[in-house]
């Protein structure tokens, strides 16, 4: 049996979904905790829990949604809709920019084609003389490596988790932001948020760094005094270990999105759950080819932000992961907590 000790070093993520096993009657023992490595059993039913994956992702499935680019191109052949791009090696800028120029849209986003945790992801970019800049400094910073580049689609960003079973949550996310009180610098707002979220630390919000080349494409920087009220965005990127915000929308969402959603877990078929980053105006309102896009599909991203939103009534995805690994102890009464 896993130890209380071990149990509280565990990174939150991993520890909401072993604690819900072992509501269930699950015994867990570490394996090897340098890499997460845990031992599940359950009656005969035995499992292997590396971080949140387990015997029931299969590993090529994994691996396909770990390509951003070969992603956009499953759903693409499933119907769906992605955004306009392609996937470079970011040596080659002449040819990044030639692409850019003859058949996308600004603005455009550039990101890593594998997984990133929202590293390296640069928005808004409105021109090709920012592009072959940007290009510059990441190959001066990182070397060559693959990026995905493709238009920017308006609308607000959604995180939609959902299961073979038809169960679902859902998010809004949004990038880090202030609200000026016309006294204190944007820098002062930011740290003192940050010391809100962390003293009690109730939710998923991680602290607060301030994207200084984000603000400078808005004419501002840290110093920035805003006006009273008037909110501020620090980041471009919503991704919320890169301090940005997630609201549960679970109960706000129009049926057809539910549809989009099964479709995109159909498109890789033997996954038994899917997170989806899904992009659209208004989740509320019915959905068609030219009202959303689908920008990449997850098997291992934070059930934290669901379990612990900054705004309305958490959603209990512990649980419903719980429910496909252990199928056989969904009918057992929980322990209480």
């Amino acid at each position: 049996m896993i130890s209380a000790e071990i149990l509280a070093k565990l990174h939150t993520n991993q520890r909401l979904l072993i604690v819900e096993l072992i509501n269930r009657g699950v015994d867990i023992y570490p394996i090897d905790l340098s890499i997460e490595l845990f031992g599940a059993e359950y009656k005969k039913h035995r499992e292997y829990l590396l971080d949140r994956f387990s015997s029931v992702v299969p590993y090529v499935q994994a691996q396909l949604t770990s390509d951003k680019f070969l992603t956009k191109k499953i759903l693409q052949d499933n119907g769906l809709q992605t955004p306009a791009g392609n996937v470079f090696d970011i040596k080659n800028r002449d040819e990044i920019v030639s692409y850019v120029r003859e058949e996308l849209r600004f603005p455009i986003v550039i990101k890593p084609n594998r997984w990133s945790h929202g590293d390296d992801v640069y928005m808004n970019i409105t021109s090709l003389q920012e592009l072959e800049q940007l290009l510059k400094d990441l190959y001066k910073e990182i070397g060559n490596a693959a990026f995905v580049v493709e238009e920017q689609f308006d609308g607000n960003e959604y995180r939609i988790f959902y299961t073979k079973q038809g169960e679902y949550a859902i998010l809004q996310r949004e990038p880090a932001y202030v609200i000026g009180d016309g006294k204190h610098t944007i820098k002062f707002l930011a740290d003192q948020e940050t010391y809100l979220r962390a003293h009690p630390r109730m939710n998923c919000l991680c602290p607060i760094l301030i994207d200084d080349l984000f603000l400078k494409k808005m004419n501002m920087t840290a110093d920035t005094i805003p006006a009273t009220w008037e909110k501020i965005y620090v980041r471009s990127n919503s991704n919320v270990a890169k301090w940005g915000v997630a609201i549960n929308y679970t109960d706000k969402i129009h049926p057809s999105l539910l549809k989009i959603a099964e479709k995109a877990l159909d498109a890789f078929r033997w996954l038994p759950y899917i997170w989806i980053d899904f992009m659209c105006k208004d989740i509320s309102k019915a959905h068609n080819k030219n009202t959303y896009v689908i920008i990449e599909v997850n098997t291992n991203p934070g059930i934290a932000m669901h379990m612990q939103p900054w705004e309305w009534a958490i959603v209990d995805v512990a649980s419903m992961l719980a429910n496909i690994i252990f199928p056989e102890t969904k009918k057992i009464k929980k322990k209480k907590k």
